[in-house]
Parts: C-alpha cells; structure tokens; sequence
C-alpha cells in the first residue's frame, strides 16, 4: 500500500515543499476495546504481506476544519436516522461475502495483510489489533485480497479502539486501487475527528467532518443505495446515522476493502482494534 498525494490523507504542498504535519493539535479520550460475538471467520491461516512505503515528499497532511459540536462543514448530512442494517440486497460478488468476526485467529484467504516498516496486523484475541511504532513509513492493515461491489450493499466495520493521537490515522476505505488512492471513499479518524472521504479521479472533495466520539461512533458502515453514498455511523452496528451523502461514483461496482493504521507525523505510535466486518 502506497500513500499517493491524492490520498485525503495529504494534499500536494504548494511548490513541492515536502515532509508531512499533524492535521490536529488535540488528543480524544481513547475507546475501551470490547469483544467478539461468536460465528463463522475465515479459516485459512495464509496471509500476503506487501511490501511499500509511504511516499510523501511533496505531500503535507491535510487541514482540519475548526468548530465545535455538530459538523464541522456543509458537506455534512447533519445525523438523519438510517434504515436499519441489512436491509440492503447484497449479492453474492458484494463487499458482503467479506463478512468476518474474526473469532478464529486465522487470517481468512479473503483478506491480505501488509505490514509495513515495523508496522504490525493480526487476527489475535478474537479481533484485528494493527500496532503501529510511532515513525514514519510503518503502518500496517488489512487488504481485501479480490475487488467486490458496493453497489446495493455495504460494508461496515467495529473500532473498539484507534490510537487517537493528533496525527495517526485509523481508517476504513473503499478504493479500486487502495495504493494510490486516486479514486476511494472512506471513514477515517485522527485525533479528536471522525471524517468521511471521498476521491475521485484524483480529486478530493470537500470532507464531511465532525468531533469524534468512540462510543457512539464505534461503527462505521458506507453503503450504496438508488444511486446514492452514505456515510453512517452507530453505536451497535444495528442502528445507524447518516453523516454524509453523494451521488455514487462509478468505481463502487468494483473495490476492494482496507483497514489499519497510518502515521502521517513521527512519534505517533499506538494500536488499532477493529472487529466484525459487516456483522452487528
């Protein structure tokens, strides 16, 4: 996984000026790690490992919107209450057939790990733990191993817990090719702020961000429906929140899944706790 300079995570420096700054200044109090529900994982205990480093000469992080309470900027949709989850008609080649609670401790085919640098991910205590050592171009996660649709579906994601400290990213994206983000809609975290992302070709809309809360924002879910992309969060993976809305881009028929840590400043180590991939 390579961090290209269209990544929401970075914005091309005026000039070319290189190295990365925190987006934030602010830490948020850190989310207690819960457990696992019982169910079927992926059995396999084969993993892929890819080998990049994130490439940032010419990249800064990107700014945070200022603000307290409520979104942060109009590109919100302002917390109306979703339908309930899995009402949607996942099929069978959908981000669906990814669904794992990891509760076996084996990594399934269906997913690749990279473990970058120092960076760590493993399927361990009956969850996904990403640990990250605090430097940069040591990060880690999961990969879904084939590209699946979104459309008509969703894909969801438990974080028990992110590192929350002002420049390490924890994150849930969609992208055809999650290397170089040049087409990917996402959910990520950094320090006190949740925001939800969206790229396509190349191009960085305006973020939907809003104040971070681990508890009522410990799911995470982006799904496509009628034609349209939401954003959603909730509290138990059953009841939802949709934070943001956009028309589908055309890449949602074919993505693959990504989850794990990044830091984007140095001295920003910490772990990641993800759990129940598009289960309650």
């Amino acid at each position: 996984m390579i961090l290209g300079a269209n990544h929401p995570y970075y914005e091309v420096a005026a000039g070319g000026a290189g190295g990365m700054a925190a987006t934030t200044s602010a830490e948020a109090s850190s989310a207690s790690a819960g457990g696992s529900s019982d169910g079927g994982g992926g059995a396999a205990s084969a993993s892929a490992s890819t080998t990049a480093t994130a490439s940032a000469s010419t990249a800064t992080a990107s700014s945070s919107s200022s603000g307290t309470g409520g979104a942060v900027n109009d590109t919100c949709w302002h917390g109306e209450p979703a339908d309930p989850g899995g009402s949607d008609p996942c099929g069978s080649s959908s981000v669906a057939v990814l669904a794992d609670n990891f509760n076996d401790n084996l990594v399934s085919p269906l997913w690749a790990v990279y473990q970058i640098g120092s960076g760590t991910a493993a399927e361990v205590n009956h969850r996904v733990e990403v640990t990250i050592p605090g430097a940069l171009n040591k990060f880690a996660g999961f990969v879904s191993s084939m590209p699946y649709s979104l459309q008509g579906c969703h894909g969801s994601m438990a974080v028990l817990q992110s590192p929350q400290h002002p420049s390490t990213v924890t994150h849930l994206s969609f992208s055809p090719d999650p290397s170089s983000g040049a087409d990917l809609v996402e959910v990520h975290q950094i320090g006190p702020w949740l925001k939800f992302a969206m790229v396509v070709g190349g191009v960085a809309t305006d973020e939907c961000t809003i104040p971070y809360l681990p508890i009522a924002h410990r799911y995470w879910r982006i799904r496509e429906v009628g034609g349209d992309l939401l954003w959603e969060t909730g509290s138990d993976g059953m009841a939802w929140v949709v934070q943001r809305r956009e028309k589908a881009p055309a890449f949602v028929s074919s993505v693959r899944v990504d989850f794990g840590v990044i830091p984007i400043g140095a001295d920003s180590p910490g772990t990641g706790i993800f759990d129940d991939f598009d289960l309650p």
